[in-house]
Order: structure tokens, then sequence, then C-alpha cells
């Protein structure tokens, strides 16, 4: 009988010293998700020029790394790979570029999962100065993803504490509490019955022990999706 092969999924973190900062909170959240016939590597972008992704040029100086990474982890065997990032920087051309890897946005998984266990899906993001409904941030960048994908109808709001994306990384103590009280609005005010948490697992097991409706985690969502459609194809076969 032949051994059967592990899923090989490639967790990017798309950024610059992305393992440096994020590769802690990302391997805790994958090792909760990933089964056991699943192997995840996770990876960053050494070459990229930015360490956080925060704006639409942001976003735009980070995909074409994206994209490089995409054809190195089919070359490398991969049978998925993962943006890394809400804005899901490059997808398209990360699909183009390449043949058989399958590509998972964070967003894109978010959504499609999202919309599955609920109608509404209020998004939760680190808004820098902002709180509350965000505007003129980060949040056009994914407003035209969703757009893209089909999904604003499904979109409600989509809200953020007073922070950057490292604050969370640094396990700023007051962050639990605000992204709670952005949630509570995004139910109560938006009509939510799904919430999109943001940051590593101390938030979003928060939010999930505070809150009435599901919260979903982009990473897990990635995973959860990349394993599944690799399963899909592989029983083609």
């Amino acid at each position: 009988m032949t051994e059967k092969k592990p899923i090989r999924i490639c967790q990017m973190i798309a950024v610059r010293d992305g393992l440096e900062s994020w590769g802690k909170i990302t391997k805790e959240i994958v090792e909760g998700v990933a089964g056991p016939d699943v192997e995840v590597i996770i990876q960053d972008l050494p070459e990229a020029p930015v360490t956080t992704v925060m704006t639409i040029d942001d976003h735009d100086q980070v995909a074409p790394y994206n994209v490089k990474a995409a054809i190195q982890a089919e070359k490398d065997g991969f049978d998925a790979i993962t943006t890394g990032c809400l804005m899901d920087p490059g997808i398209d051309a990360m699909r183009e570029q390449t043949e058989k890897i399958i590509v998972v946005g964070d967003c894109e998984a978010v959504m499609h999962i999202g919309s599955m266990i609920g109608r509404k899906i209020s998004l939760l993001l680190p808004g820098k100065e902002q709180s509350g409904l965000l505007k003129g941030g980060v949040e056009e960048g994914v407003i035209r993803l969703i757009r893209n994908y089909g999904f604003m109808d499904k979109l409600c709001s989509v809200r953020g504490v007073p922070t950057s994306s490292l604050d969370f990384v640094a396990n700023r103590n007051d962050l639990p509490r605000l992204m709670l009280e952005q949630a509570e609005l995004a139910v109560h005010e938006d009509g939510a019955d799904v919430i999109m948490g943001y940051g590593g697992l101390d938030v979003i097991n928060f939010l999930r022990k505070n809150l009435s409706v599901p919260v979903l985690e982009s990473i897990e969502c990635t995973i959860v999706l990349a394993t599944a459609l690799v399963q899909l194809r592989n029983s083609q076969h």
C-alpha cells in the first residue's frame, strides 16, 4: 500500500521580517487547525520593502514578492499557498503565473466561510488613529477585494481600533477590550452575525468567549479552505 503523502501548505506572512514579528502567533494559530496529514511551512518575504501592510500602497509594494513566492512554492512541491495578508496582495497574478498550486487569499477565505455560516459579516482591523467605522485606510483595499469576490451584500461593516498591526504582536493589554467594544457595536448596530477578528489567539479567543456570534480568524480560514481544496483536487486522480 502506497504511503499517503501529507498535504503541504505554504503559509505566507506577506511582509519583510514577518517571521520575527508574526511567526510565533501564526505558528500557534496553524497548530490549532492543521490536521495530522497537513504540513504547514510558514514563510515571509525577506526582500519586501515593508514590514506591515496598512495601506493600498503597501499592498502594491508587497504583491510582486508574493507572486515570486508562489512560483517558488510550486517549484518546491507545495500543494497550496496562502496570501498571508487580508488585502490578498498579488492573488490574481499568483494564480496566473503558476500551474497547479492552489492559491487561497485570507480575505477570500473569510468571506467564503463567513457567508456560509451567517448573513452579515463585520471585519475588525487595526485602524491606525481611527476607531469605529473605518474610512480612508486599509479597509479601502479590503472592500475592493470583497466587491471583486462578489460578497458586498454580505459585508455590513469594517471596524477598527486605534492601533497598528504590530501592536497586536506586542500583546498590548487593552486590545482585547477595544476589539470587543467594536465587535459588540458591529453586532448590535451594524447587524453582524459573523465577526472576523484580528490578532493572536489571545484576542480571538477573548472575542469568542464574550460574543454570541461566530468569530472567524483569517489564518484558520485559509488553512481549512486550502486543505479542503487540495483534498477535492486529489480525489479526482
